[in-house]
């Protein structure tokens, strides 16, 4: 057994920029204003935290290494921890979810 068999494991990020992360927002807006999904409100959210992003001189990683994602206007609790799942993963169990339901309502 060597010296770091009992580390904790490190979190391989997907080492998004601001704009991919606002990207991923952009693309849950618009799946949320489309047929079958239709929330406005959850649209108008992620384009607010998208643009919020790109404006921000800070960037993600630090925002989040911060722990001050929500600090970014017009961006909550619930929103900094999608921003924080896209950044770490490149994308969203929710996002997924949506695009797989997008897929099967284009067969």
């Amino acid at each position: 057994m060597d010296e770091f068999s009992s580390a904790t494991p490190v979190i391989e990020m997907a080492n998004l920029t601001n704009r991919d992360v606002a990207a991923l927002l952009t693309e849950f807006a618009r799946h949320s204003n489309k047929p079958g999904f239709a929330n406005p409100f959850a649209a108008r959210a992620y384009l607010r935290a998208a643009k919020s992003l790109v404006d921000s001189p800070t960037s993600v990683a630090e925002l989040i290494a911060g722990n001050r994602v929500s600090q970014l206007p017009g961006v909550g609790t619930k929103m900094a921890r999608t921003i924080t799942v896209l950044f770490l993963t490149g994308t969203h169990p929710s996002l997924d979810n949506m695009r797989a339901k997008q897929e099967r309502l284009s067969q």
